[in-house]
């Protein structure tokens, strides 16, 4: 077994005046790229930007693992691996950076990919939503406000102590869980109110408020003021987040394994994202999230806020090459930026060329060569200013992925301090055949920079974001309730270009790039009134930049508590999810296939637009609308349903312990029956044919006294009722 570290074994090549650097033994078919460019870093002692430390956990990689057989966890292990999150075959791991090069070669490990960096992506949004008549229990048996259902919030920036994690009464404290991952490497658990208190809130709570706006807009209470969330009386699990892509796939689990453990049915919500990946769900995140929903189990996540830019430019035509300018958009102190670039069909070749650029001057400074994307190597070239003052960092890193079998090539740019946009890259993609898509991610943008068709601007299509990617993931985009507001200061806010009920200008938009619909609904995502941290306001830097858009205030145990407006889809992603709580309170075997029906008969549709589609999904949210279709009343348009529900099929104990009757006002020709408990677990299922009676009897054996669900589906329908065993 070689010894050598990867880190040390790195050896430089120079190739026409750039910088290749390559490492000797390590297989690059099992890293992906975004793997070797953070290994490229630390090798070349660089500093590391906040987006790139997501990787990072001290002297280990945080990544996800594919093991090509069970012998690979045994690998793993060896290697002095922590295994922390274990799905089917693929898990995610932390790896002592002195055994990367060695399991890269093992034929028992399939892949290694590095964890990615995510971004940060309620009166008038309840009114618009139809939620109030929820709240208010109309035509109800009782009022829905999540009760007994837990929402899960994985974000940055949370105040426990805002009085809107308390019941309306200010009394009961309803954070139950807090799994704070940006507490060094301890990873702090806090499980009782006393201890959740005593820290106060997470540890970015002073640098941003995310967190705690997204989970009011979920589940707070308002204490007393107009700015309620949707299901202001459930259960808060909180898990402030590094945002990589790996913390996010522990988090989920972590959230479900404690409401799992609690017997209750659970949303959890991802106001975050990333534009890097497949767009196709074959990501390992989205992998991951698909194998933790179920039943009682269901994810939502934001679609992107990159609905007005430029992030996405493709070449569809064959025998070509595309050439579209990548520009520089944070500003000169703007570190990076990643280009990533995919074959639109299995193992098509492409190759890829920058060229740095002079727009005032209008000439090349400076090439690199065309890289193909089955040249495994790639490489790292550094470009030259003109004047020989500024130096480009530039990495170029293939792979052939294997879960969807195409050619990706990743592009990382890292630019000098004090740069300004007058010097920009020339991305040119040759091809003989296979059409070619890009993304950027970060400070960047595609332009032709009005130079004509033989250049290719950029446009927002397919700009939506990883996870919302996800198949079993319910994905959301924003539309404007409300265009302006007025502050605690009397100053009256527009913003041009919003409209009220049309889509916001920043929401992402789809298809997946195999055709599924992306997103599946819209609610409410701009100027959004929630919930914002004492913390982040009582800095420098919350007190300007947040001063304007703070609504109300009030005093609690002689300290100021702020609601604020916020925009973005990261605002309309806990408002479904809050609503989906409604609907799990009274159905909690709710799965995601179940909750994209009720949108499909329920959503709000404007007229002269045909759904669904990829801006809007199925329409708009209608909670009220939702919840009486959950609840199999009124709306429903399941033919097994007919114009009686519950004479339609009815459920009853039987005679023995155990058992239960299912009676139908119609036999079908064949149904299917599954039974489920309270907090979505799976006892019972059975397919029957063609059934002698109309009154068919089930025998599920001993189970725990309780509440249970059985889901009863022909090809006509599903329904579901509760039954006491």
């Amino acid at each position: 077994m070689r010894k050598r570290n990867f880190l040390l074994s790195m050896f430089v090549i120079l190739l026409l005046g750039g910088q290749v650097i390559w490492a000797q033994d390590a297989d690059f078919s099992k890293l992906s790229p975004y793997t070797r460019i953070l290994l490229d870093k630390v090798a070349s002692q660089d500093t590391l930007s906040g987006l790139l430390k997501s990787g990072m956990s001290g002297n280990k990689l945080s990544a996800f693992v594919k093991v090509a057989d069970e012998k690979g966890w045994d690998v793993l292990i060896s290697a002095g691996c922590e295994i922390q999150t274990r799905v089917n075959d693929r898990a995610t791991v932390l790896i002592p950076y002195k055994s990367l090069e060695a399991l890269s070669e093992q034929p028992e490990i399939a892949y290694i990919q590095a964890a990615r960096p995510m971004v940060a992506s309620m009166d008038s949004a309840l009114r618009a939503s139809d939620v109030l008549p929820a709240h208010l229990g109309m035509g109800l048996s009782h009022p829905y406000t999540g009760k007994g259902v837990i929402i899960g919030v994985i974000d940055q920036g949370m105040d426990y102590t805002h009085p809107t994690f308390y019941d309306a009464e200010g009394k009961n404290f309803r954070i139950k869980r807090v799994w704070d991952l940006n507490s060094d490497d301890t990873h702090e658990e806090l499980v009782t109110q006393e201890e959740i208190l005593r820290a106060g809130g997470s540890l970015d709570s002073k640098t941003v408020t995310h967190a705690t706006h997204v989970a009011g807009i979920a589940a707070g209470s308002g204490a007393g003021t107009p700015y309620k969330g949707v299901a202001y009386e459930s259960d808060l699990c909180l898990v402030p987040s590094s945002f990589s892509d790996v913390d996010l796939a522990n988090s989920i689990n972590y959230i479900f394994q404690y409401a799992e453990g609690e017997g209750k049915p659970c949303v959890v919500n991802l106001s975050l994202g990333n534009g890097l990946g497949p767009h196709d769900g074959t990501d390992n995140l989205d992998y991951m999230i698909n194998e933790f929903c179920g039943p009682g189990k269901i994810v939502t996540a934001a679609a992107g806020n990159s609905g007005d830019m430029p992030l996405y430019v493709d070449l569809m035509t064959p025998s070509d090459t595309l050439r579209t300018f990548v520009l520089r958009t944070s500003g000169p102190d703007s570190p990076h930026t990643f280009i990533d670039l995919w074959g639109d069909k299995q193992e098509g070749l492409f190759s890829v060329c920058l060229d740095l650029y002079d727009t005032k001057q209008g000439k090349t400074i400076q090439t690199s060569d065309f890289i193909s994307v089955d040249n495994r190597r790639g490489g790292t070239y550094k470009f030259n200013s003109e004047d020989k003052s500024r130096t480009y960092k530039v990495s170029f890193r293939p792979q052939l992925y294997s879960e969807n079998g195409k050619y990706n090539m990743m592009i990382y740019i890292e630019y000098p301090k004090n740069t300004e946009n007058e010097e920009v890259f020339l991305l040119r993609t040759a091809t003989k055949g296979t059409p070619v898509r890009a993304w950027s991610f970060e400070n960047s943008l595609f332009s032709d920079l009005g130079k004509g068709t033989r250049y290719r601007a950029g446009s927002s299509d397919y700009s939506i974001n990883s996870p919302a990617t996800a198949s079993e993931v319910i994905s959301v985009g924003a539309y404007a309730a409300r265009f302006k507001f007025r502050n605690v200061y009397g100053k009256q806010l527009y913003w041009d270009g919003y409209y009220r009920n049309e889509l916001a200008l920043f929401s992402s938009v789809g298809p997946t790039l195999d055709g599924r619909i992306k997103p599946e609904i819209t609610a409410p995502g701009h100027l959004v009134v929630s919930s914002f941290s004492s913390f982040y306001l009582n800095t420098q830097a919350g007190m300007d930049a947040d001063s304007l858009y703070i609504v109300k205030n009030i005093t609690k145990d002689g300290k100021q508590y702020s609601w604020g407006a916020m925009s973005g889809t990261s605002m309309a992603t806990p408002f479904v999810s809050g609503s989906i709580a409604l609907w799990l309170q009274d159905n909690p075997t709710l799965s995601p296939d179940d909750i994209r029906d009720v949108f499909s008969r329920t959503a709000i549709r404007d007229k002269g637009i045909e759904y669904p589609n990829g801006a809007w999904g199925y329409g708009k949210i209608d909670v009220y609308k939702g919840l009486l279709d959950v609840l199999g009343t009124e709306t429903s348009n399941e033919e097994i349903l007919t114009t009686s529900p519950q004479e339609a099929v009815s459920v009853y104990n039987g005679s023995t312990p155990g058992s239960f009757h299912i009676r139908w006002a119609s036999m079908p020709e064949t149904f299917t029956v599954h039974v489920y408990d309270a907090a979505g677990r799976h006892w019972y299922g059975e397919k029957v044919n063609t059934p002698s009676s109309v009154d068919y009897r089930i025998n599920v054996g001993q189970l725990p006294s309780g509440v249970y669900f059985v889901r009863i589906a022909t090809e006509k329908g599903t329904v579901s009722r509760k039954l006491k065993l």
